[in-house]
């Protein structure tokens, strides 16, 4: 799918260097408000001068209007081309430009002729080299928590926009159960085993591991990595049983991590273990601090040469967070030749991410690490429904849809409702996902699962709209039969097909803001923009399902089909994008 920002983009790139023969600059080309005559308006005049202010002084005299004068010249050496319509220069010496419209009607065919939407992409022309994006991390012993749901949804968004654009996505899950956390594990079911007899690996719970540290009085980071390495030891020469406990302890979180996960992503999520990257990492780490990147600072303490703050490995010899997360990234740039990172997490751990980015070269990781950070998710908790990891919020979301079709439907049989139950929890998944977007990262609220299933059934226009339109493209599927190949005759009879063109083509421009903000706001607003052109469209009749009486001729039924095969699919890969559908 073209995107018409990217070409007008090279164009005026051409035209700047034809006409001041200045380094290139970044600047922006962005979609126009929908109710105005032109298409797009780009800022290029504007920061040409600021950024050369001096020298475009010998070009004109102080009292004229710079910005003005430069965008005369641009229009002036844009080259030739079958792209752009027409131009106007604002009184901010902002371009405007309007785009012929046979680019519109050959996007809209292309997009018609995909074989479906999840093989449509987009152009983009920047670095297309191997991205990896990271879910939240997961321990062993525990199940993924409810605030895993905010990094979970913007790494598979994040993930699903670059794919589109055409970069390779590597989708990485961690569970970070380090050498001492095993220890840990270990010296609490060998406890078990002395008191009881035997060993009941579903009583393992974060709750009963603190628990069970608090009474072994271990009271400092120190302790506890200390006390756990000694069990390691222990375990490793005399108690082969228990280990192979703990290895179906991992197995089993990496079970619970696939489970959880899936909800998000159809997608395969490649699974890293925390411990048995472990060794590698200090040896890799011991290295650097023969390179001179890492000293020693005290025993076993190595830190970052050029700031004390960021300790790679701690006073006892286990690995910080920092340096198990240089470890990382290190290892997945060597063996998967990854060459960008996107990770989502917890706001606390914003200084832990921008202390590594800034060191990476320094590191021998010749990548590039993006951060988003987010606020908490929290739950309401009551007596009936205590919401602490996803696979509970996912319960609730299928008891409740499932009682809410009910009291909806009282006249369908309860049991044909209740076999609907996963259909039920991807529609209310899908679009907590789309809700949690709308909302700053930056802003902590609360979670309901009422609220979300209220808003769904009162808001049927949003919700049904991709229904609404499949129906009505179902219903010229006979007539479309007769008329082939239907997308030749497809060619604009009026301005209101015109407009839902322009809104279809600023599909690209929306996922290359995100991209380029690590926003999702941009897709939000576009998803508004997109529904609100849908309705006006139903209102002015250019969507309507198919009638004998309206006597349509053969141009009238190619300009529908084409129009609402085109809007169908890009509605489907919005709604995927965002997260609205999984598939």
């Amino acid at each position: 799918m073209i995107s018409i920002s990217q070409r007008l983009t090279q164009l005026l790139q051409i035209s700047s260097q034809r006409a001041f023969n200045f380094p290139q600059i970044p600047f922006s080309v962005n979609p126009t408000p929908v109710d105005s005559e032109y298409d797009y308006i780009s800022s290029i005049s504007k920061d040409l001068f600021e950024k050369h202010r001096q020298e475009m002084s010998k070009y004109w005299k102080q009292d004229q209007l710079f910005a003005t004068g430069i965008a005369q010249e641009l229009c002036v050496q844009l080259p030739m081309n079958d792209f752009v319509a027409g131009a106007n220069i604002d009184s901010l010496g902002q371009l405007n430009f309007k785009i012929k419209d046979q680019n519109y009607i050959n996007g809209i065919k292309a997009i018609s002729k995909a074989q479906s939407a999840s093989t449509l992409e987009v152009d983009y022309y920047g670095d297309k080299q191997k991205h990896c994006i990271l879910f939240p991390f997961s321990q062993i012993a525990e199940k993924p928590l409810l605030n895993a749901f905010r990094g979970a949804n913007i790494s598979e968004t994040m993930a699903r926009i670059q794919k589109t654009l055409g970069i390779e996505v590597l989708r990485v899950g961690v569970i970070q159960n380090s050498q001492p956390f095993h220890g840990i594990i270990y010296a609490y079911l060998k406890e078990m085993q002395n008191k009881t007899g035997k060993i009941d690996e579903g009583a393992i719970n974060f709750q009963k591991l603190t628990e069970f540290i608090v009474s072994k009085e271990l009271f400092s980071h120190e302790e506890v990595a200390q006390f756990g390495n000694k069990q390691i030891q222990e375990m490793e020469s005399i108690d082969p049983a228990l280990k192979e406990i703990m290895e179906k302890l991992t197995n089993a979180s990496i079970g619970n991590f696939q489970e959880s996960f899936s909800k998000f992503t159809p997608e395969n999520i490649k699974l890293i273990r925390g411990d048995k990257l472990e060794s590698s990492t200090q040896q890799y780490l011991e290295a650097l601090r023969a390179r001179g990147v890492l000293k020693n600072e005290g025993k076993h303490l190595l830190n970052y040469v050029h700031n004390k703050n960021i300790a790679f490995v701690d006073p006892i010899g286990s690995l910080t967070r920092e340096g198990f997360l240089v470890g990382l990234l290190r290892s997945l740039h060597i063996e998967d030749l990854v060459k960008e990172f996107h990770i989502a997490s917890d706001i606390q751990d914003e200084l832990l991410y921008k202390n590594i980015q800034s060191i990476l070269n320094e590191c021998g990781i010749d990548a590039k690490l993006n951060y988003y950070t987010h606020n908490n998710l929290f739950s309401e908790q009551n007596d009936k429904a205590q919401i602490n990891t996803l696979q509970d919020l996912f319960t609730q979301m299928k008891q409740l849809n499932i009682v809410k079709y009910k009291q909806k439907y009282p006249d369908i049989m309860p049991n044909l409702i209740e076999e609907q139950g996963e259909i039920f929890l991807d529609q209310c998944l899908g679009w907590t996902r789309y809700l949690d977007h709308r909302k700053s990262r930056k802003t902590p609220y609360l979670m309901s699962v009422e609220n979300v299933l209220e808003f769904i059934h009162s808001n049927e226009e949003l919700t049904n709209t991709r229904q609404i339109l499949l129906e009505m493209f179902d219903s010229y599927r006979i007539r479309r039969e007769g008329v082939a190949p239907i997308s030749d005759l497809f060619i604009f009879e009026n301005q209101n097909e015109r407009f839902l063109a322009k809104v279809l083509m600023y599909f690209p421009d929306s996922l290359h803001k995100s991209l380029l903000t690590n926003e999702f706001k941009p897709l939000i607003e576009y998803s508004e923009l997109l529904i609100s052109t849908i309705h006006h469209m139903q209102k002015q009749n250019v969507f309507k399902s198919f009638d004998p009486e309206d006597k349509l001729t053969e141009r009238q039924i190619a300009n529908r089909v084409v129009l609402l095969d085109a809007t169908n699919k890009i509605l489907h890969k919005l709604f995927y994008i965002i997260g609205i559908l999984n598939g």
